[in-house]
């Protein structure tokens, strides 16, 4: 679609390659792969949470002594927070390697114009990078907050799902908008 619309405007696609890259890096890479990760995994805590709440085994841990943030949450926060770079990293380099083809295949756009990094600086990769983590730590503390958070039995299971869907998605539109908005008043 970048292509389509460099072309018809400019007649140049010598650019569409390493904006594209640009952009993946700065906003759609992170905002993307965060929004899957929420709709997918965010859904898994809140109801594996829920289940746990029903079912009374985050009052036995309390009953225990312990306390179900360490427990329960800690590890899901830790985890998400290294695997979201990850993901990012891995999301964005299939988006990019799949738009060079795609170009490739609609336009007469070389690989070796397309995979330029002329476009990318030192700025772009730590906005992305900052986004990754950020929302890392973002997902899986929203869902566990909802899924701790059921009440009523089983039947707040699916509720509590479809909350931290909603509530986790938000909050990275959220914090995709005040993080772009906080690197583009400081740079």
């Amino acid at each position: 679609q970048t292509a389509k619309q460099s072309y018809s405007i400019l007649g140049d696609l010598n650019l569409v390659g390493p904006a594209f890259l640009q952009l993946l890096l700065r906003e759609f890479g992170p905002t993307i792969v965060a929004l899957m990760v929420a709709a997918r995994v965010g859904a898994g805590i809140a109801a594996e949470l829920a289940v746990m709440v029903s079912s009374e085994e985050v009052d036995a841990i309390r009953l225990a002594g312990g306390e179900p943030l360490p427990y329960l949450v800690s590890p899901r926060v830790i985890a998400m927070g290294i695997a979201m770079p990850t993901l990012v990293i891995f999301g964005s380099a299939v988006a990019f390697a799949a738009g060079g083809i795609a170009t490739r295949a609609a336009y007469p756009v070389g690989f070796d114009t397309f995979f330029s990094l002329r476009l990318v600086g030192i700025p772009d990769v730590v906005l992305g990078f900052t986004k990754a983590v950020v929302f890392g730590f973002i997902v899986p503390i929203v869902a566990c907050a909802i899924g701790l958070r059921a009440q009523g039995g089983t039947e707040s299971v699916g509720q509590a799902t479809t909350d931290a869907v909603i509530v986790a998605s938000l909050a990275v539109l959220v914090a995709d908008f005040m993080l772009g908005a906080a690197f583009h008043l400081a740079g």
